[in-house]
């Protein structure tokens, strides 16, 4: 059972690893790309916003499947919001350990 399970979330997670959202994760994590902190939170807003719209929509009798697409788009949300800061921490620290350094 353990191994059934086990083998059903490295699939998954495998599959998950071609997601739109993902497949840009992993590019804003690449050198060139650790400038784009602050787009990468305001498209986790973008999100967040779209989350709550579809949940309004659920909340005044749309269909409840919505609340799929609620968790998806909160889910990514919170990934490029929390993403963001460490974006820019990752680009000042490498900054920091390239400089070179003053010899006195």
């Amino acid at each position: 059972m353990f191994r059934l399970i086990w083998a059903a979330g490295n699939r998954t997670s495998q599959l998950l690893r071609y997601a739109p959202a993902n497949r840009l994760m992993r590019v804003l994590r690449t050198r060139p790309h650790l400038a784009w902190g602050g787009p990468a939170i305001a498209i986790g807003v973008t999100y967040l916003l779209a989350a709550a719209s579809i949940q309004s929509v659920v909340d005044n009798g749309g269909s409840e499947w919505l609340r799929l697409a609620v968790l998806v788009f909160a889910w990514n949300g919170l990934k490029f919001v929390l993403a963001g800061p460490g974006l820019v921490l990752m680009r000042l620290t490498s900054n920091r350990r390239n400089r070179p350094r003053a010899h006195g």
